[in-house]
């Protein structure tokens, strides 16, 4: 990794890889942020950690692979890389396809010297859903049950 990248951020991409949800957690702050694709509003604290859980049960190889680092010294840090892993347990109400992704992204992250304040991917949803072959008509089966789940969160 490159020598300039922050400790914090160094210790969460390999608890990442590891699929490690309690170091990579540990190396946010109190009330530190994540947000993607799929948590656009952001989540901290004991929803971070189910949030990586359920990913880490879902697809339980699941690593970052780094392109690229740009860490300035006075702003965030920006990597490119791909996210890769393979579907085996239910992910958000989907169950495994078995499928594997190589999701292209760019990860940002905010670090104060507590930890990490704000780690936000950039990632294309619909490239993730094609590779795990949830576009239509493959995806129609399940449409029921995800229809419920998301009623629920309005609930």
């Amino acid at each position: 990794m490159n020598a300039d990248v922050d400790p914090h951020i160094e210790a969460a991409l390999e608890a990442l890889n590891r699929q490690d949800t309690d170091g990579l957690v540990a190396e946010f702050v109190d009330g530190g942020t994540f947000t993607d694709p799929f948590v656009t509003e952001g989540v901290s604290g004991a929803e971070l950690r189910a949030y990586f859980s359920d990913l880490f049960e879902a697809a339980p190889d699941l690593h970052l692979d780094v392109d690229r680092v740009v860490s300035p010294a006075d702003g965030p840090t920006a990597i490119e890389g791909a996210y890769v892993g393979t579907h085996r347990g239910t992910l958000d109400g989907i169950p495994p396809t078995g499928n594997s992704v190589v999701v292209p992204t760019m990860v940002v992250i905010d670090v104060s010297p507590d930890g990490i304040t704000a780690w936000r991917d950039y990632w294309d949803s619909r490239t993730f859903f094609e590779q795990l072959g949830l576009t239509f008509p493959e995806v129609v089966p399940l449409l029921p049950g995800l229809a419920v789940r998301k009623l629920k969160e309005f609930v």
